[in-house]
């Protein structure tokens, strides 16, 4: 497999499709089909749904403390990941045409080697991402049954308002269990609306590299072909290789 800029895009967009974010590669290969459409719906209504109860839980709740810090703390939060999780679903014919912009500009230009410092610069920054999303929310789950073990406190990650905080039946703690589950199922999509204009930067970054790679490759030509071909021959092959740099530019801005 080419380690090329379209590939890398390909593979984000395969990413977002399985979170649950739609189709956001210009090719229809991540059929969005009725089932997976309800798959969608359903997800995104839970998310909603579990984000309008931490707002509840904000402005209404009853809560010690800790909780109650926390319930605010993630309702403002929470708002902001749902809305940009929304603006990615919203703009994603948008995004299907940028991503086809950034996929064939200058792609006969990339070279094996640049493609793959931005292959591995992607790779690891993202999975470094998600690795501390995780770990950041796989702590807050051992912090929440260790003051429920050690302390008797309700087990709490994310802050609702219901169930309320005094209630410690097994439905209670069903739904507290189930909303952090949710919790880290909705990562997904919103680390996939991450993902896509990390990947766009870092893809900009190498796309400038590799014109500058062929103004200089073209400028080596020019001085090797001088010395063999004919002057006016050397001459009009640098100015082809220029407008296409100078066409390539005025595509990246």
């Amino acid at each position: 497999m080419s380690l090329n800029t379209r590939t890398l895009l390909r593979t984000i967009c395969k990413y977002v499709y399985y979170a649950g974010a739609g189709n956001c590669w210009y090719e229809d290969i991540y059929h969005e089909t009725i089932p997976y459409y309800m798959y969608s719906v359903v997800t995104f209504s839970i998310y909603t749904t579990m984000i309008f109860l931490e707002n509840l839980a904000a402005l209404f709740g009853n809560f010690p403390g800790v909780e109650k810090n926390s319930a605010v703390m993630f309702a403002a939060i929470h708002n902001i990941v749902l809305t940009k999780m929304f603006l990615l679903l919203y703009h994603k014919k948008s995004i299907r045409k940028l991503n086809y912009e950034m996929a064939n500009v200058g792609a006969s230009y990339e070279e094996d080697y640049v493609m793959r410092k931005q292959y591995r610069k992607a790779t690891v920054g993202i999975w470094l991402y998600v690795i501390s999303v995780y770990l950041s929310l796989s702590a807050y789950g051992i912090e929440s049954a260790r003051r429920a073990i050690v302390e008797g406190a309700p087990f709490y990650t994310v802050v609702t308002y219901l169930p309320v905080y005094d209630d410690n039946s097994a439905v209670a703690l069903f739904f507290r269990i189930f909303f952090y589950i949710t919790w880290l199922y909705m990562m997904l999509p919103m680390m996939s609306a991450d993902c896509m204009p990390i990947t766009h930067l870092i893809t900009m970054t190498y796309k400038f590299i590799t014109l500058c790679h062929h103004f200089e490759r073209i400028r080596s030509e020019f001085d090797s072909n001088i010395k063999v071909m004919n002057k006016r021959e050397a001459i009009d092959k640098l100015k082809a290789g220029c407008l296409e740099g100078i066409r390539m530019h005025q595509k990246l801005l």
